[in-house]
């Protein structure tokens, strides 16, 4: 799990610039690597969209965490949607 966190606590990631980096850096400690480009890009365009609506929703409170597809059993990788936010009530 990269991050488990309220929309209030990821808003604030964003607002400071770091929700990217923290996300980076949790990456490559779980899987020994860095994340591709694309997969950083996503994380800087993706979630404010969300995080916004939520807050807009007066769903502050609730927690979620990044979701990704698990990674093609071929060595090339796939540009399948991903879903970024996976939600649940405190």
């Amino acid at each position: 799990m990269l991050l488990r966190e309220s929309a209030a606590s990821v808003a604030a990631r964003i607002l400071e610039g770091s929700l990217a980096l923290h996300l980076t850096e949790n990456f490559r400690h779980q899987h020994g690597r860095m994340p591709t480009l694309a997969e950083i890009r996503s994380w800087e365009r993706s979630p404010p969209a969300l995080t916004n609506a939520l807050i807009e929703a007066g769903l502050d409170g609730v927690e979620g965490q990044p979701r990704a597809r698990p990674a093609a059993a071929s060595a090339r990788r796939s540009d399948r949607p991903r879903s970024w936010w996976a939600a649940s009530w405190p």
